[in-house]
């Protein structure tokens, strides 16, 4: 992924999640729920085109779990019809 890419990538994942003012601080400082919001954005970042989930939004707040699961629905939206 071009530099210029992950960047803009990232600060909108990073967005996305509520996350942007946390972004220089070590991941050791973040509580869980942000760690998990963290996990799902690195697996987001090259937009994949085969996404596994296991309970993705699991121990998340009911907002961020909404978010993500919108943004997830909206990717698959994207990405076109299914083919058979």
């Amino acid at each position: 992924m071009p530099r210029a890419e992950r960047a803009r990538r990232i600060g909108e994942l990073l967005e996305l999640v509520n996350l942007t003012a946390r972004a220089d601080s070590l991941v050791r400082t973040y509580s869980g729920g942000m760690k998990r919001r963290l996990e799902l954005v690195r697996g987001l970042l090259h937009r994949p085109r085969v996404l596994f989930l296991d309970e993705p939004t699991l121990g998340l707040d009911p907002q961020s779990r909404e978010i993500i699961w919108e943004y997830i629905g909206a990717m698959a939206r994207a990405s076109g019809p299914r083919s058979s």
